[in-house]
């Protein structure tokens, strides 16, 4: 598997006869959670709490994720932390 925002530039076409298939970052962060929300969870916090410079709340890292294009993952961590 591929993972990159440019899945325009990966066909399935020409990915398939090497059996390997392309996502963009949100839609495969999204399949994670739906396997394992409670350890997503986790993992996003444990990401949030590793950070140097700053110290966002949990709510102010999920805003970033949101920017950077992450917004069904986001919504999918925030409808199972509530």
């Amino acid at each position: 598997m591929i993972v990159t925002w440019n899945v325009r530039h990966f066909p399935a076409s020409g990915l398939a006869m090497y059996h390997i298939s392309v996502l963009d970052p949100d839609s495969f962060l999204s399949g994670l959670h739906d396997r394992d929300p409670e350890t997503m969870a986790a993992v996003v916090d444990a990401a949030r709490a590793n950070l140097r410079r700053s110290e966002p709340t949990f709510e102010d890292y999920l805003q970033a994720l949101e920017k950077q294009g992450l917004t069904t993952f986001v919504s999918r961590v925030r409808a199972n932390t509530k």
